[in-house]
C-alpha cells in the first residue's frame, strides 16, 4: 500500500503528518487499497482557502473525492470521513 501526498500549497508539516496518519488508519480497515494520493492546493490569499484532494485507489475504478475548506485541520477529518463512507458503501457493491 503506497500513500503519496502532494503538497503544493507549502502546509506545515503538521497537517501532512495528519493527513497520512487518517490515511493509514483508512488503509488498515480496508485492505482493498492499492494505493492513496492526495494533493493539498491553496486558492486565494486573505483568507486562504484550501483545496483537498484524494485519489483511491481500489480493484476496478478509483474513487475520488475533494473538498474547498478554510480551516485545514477540519478539512483533512472531514474527506478521511467522506473517504471512508464511500469505501464502505463500495465495499458493499
Amino acid at each position: 500500500m503506497q500513500i503519496i501526498v502532494r503538497n503544493v500549497a507549502d502546509v506545515p508539516n503538521k497537517y501532512v503528518r495528519l493527513l497520512k496518519w487518517k490515511l493509514h488508519n483508512l488503509s488498515e480497515k480496508f485492505n482493498s487499497l492499492v494505493y492513496i494520493e492526495a494533493f493539498i492546493n491553496s486558492e486565494g490569499n486573505k483568507p486562504v482557502e484550501y483545496r483537498l484532494k484524494l485519489r483511491l485507489g481500489i480493484p476496478g475504478h478509483d474513487i475520488i473525492t475533494s473538498k474547498k475548506v478554510f480551516d485545514l485541520e477540519r478539512g483533512i477529518h472531514q474527506i478521511e470521513k467522506n473517504a471512508h463512507l464511500q469505501l464502505s458503501s463500495s465495499k458493499d457493491q
